[in-house]
């Protein structure tokens, strides 16, 4: 696992406490279900612990019943009541975060746990200070009036915090994004990583889970906003989307939606976004993995 939702707690987790366990309706139907893979440590010598997660979900499906008489077909709509399970993964460091497939995968583990799972709120510009000579493929920036009377928006390419004309504004507003490629523990690494939800990812096929983690308690534990700080700024993310909401900008090639899985590889998520494919011109809702294929390659993963 290499990738998910940062949470952060009130109370200490504790990683030898956490078993797996099963909870079943009085029909004996699984309704939630909690699997503990292993516990081992990392090489700076951090204990944690992995599984992964299965949670009942009902489903209403719309079907119809089709009869017929002398004179017509008759077709009448009606619902059906089924269910499906959502698998997930989680991983669990002592003493300090919980980390998250999905959304969903934290009430689970919840259920293990002393303190109540939150978002971890990141600080994108201390993070980005703390990298050696970083190059930035990805900036996504809110709350603040840079350039040309831009507010919010998201820049691609290489180097992008080094830009001529917005490189020295954006080293003073907040972040909500950041795609960087940088050195860790001497391996080159790729990661993006997302203000507002804790979301975190590192596109490396080698990297480990452990080493997941050693990454993780390295670089972002520190970067973690307080209560406070994470309220005021939410006050006036909302007063700044509020202003917004009126403008538009056409040639835009990302925009947010109200959507929870992907087109594409189906994954849940909440950082899907409509994003334009240019190889065929589609609008389609990615999860933040396909959307960054799409902007490297052009196309969608297979």
């Amino acid at each position: 696992m290499k990738r998910g939702r940062l949470k952060s707690l009130d109370l200490p987790i504790r990683v030898d406490e956490i078993s797996s366990e099963v909870q079943r309706t009085f029909d004996g139907e699984l309704e939630w279900g909690l699997s503990v893979s292993e516990r081992r440590r990392t090489a700076s010598g951090h204990a944690f612990a992995t599984g992964s997660a299965a949670l009942r979900k009902e489903v209403e499906q719309d079907i119809a019943r089709v009869g017929e008489n002398d004179e017509n077909v008759i077709i009448k709509p009606t619902t059906k009541q089924n269910h499906t399970t959502k698998f997930g993964e989680w991983i669990a460091i002592d003493d300090g975060w919980l980390i998250v497939s999905d959304e969903w995968v934290a009430g689970v583990v919840s259920r293990q746990l002393l303190g109540h799972p939150e978002d971890a709120n990141l600080r994108l510009q201390g993070l980005l200070e703390e990298f050696d000579s970083p190059n930035v493929w990805q900036l996504g920036f809110a709350g603040r009036t840079v350039a040309e009377g831009g507010s919010k928006g998201v820049l691609y390419g290489k180097d992008v915090h080094e830009d001529p004309d917005l490189g020295e504004e954006l080293r003073h507003t907040p972040l909500n994004e950041l795609g960087v490629k940088h050195v860790h523990d001497g391996i080159p690494v790729k990661s993006y990583f997302a203000a507002g939800t804790g979301y975190l990812e590192v596109y490396d096929s080698e990297f480990t889970t452990r080493q997941f983690v050693d990454y993780v308690t390295l670089w972002v534990g520190d970067h973690v906003k307080g209560e406070d700080e994470s309220s005021a700024e939410s006050d006036a993310d909302q007063e700044q989307e509020a202003a917004d909401d009126s403008d538009t900008d056409a040639e835009q090639q990302t925009l947010e939606v109200e959507a929870d899985q992907c087109e594409n590889c189906d994954r849940e998520s909440d950082t899907i976004k409509k994003t334009i494919v240019p190889q065929t011109d589609e609008v389609m809702e990615l999860c933040v993995v396909c959307r960054d294929h799409v902007l490297e390659t052009g196309e969608v993963p297979a």
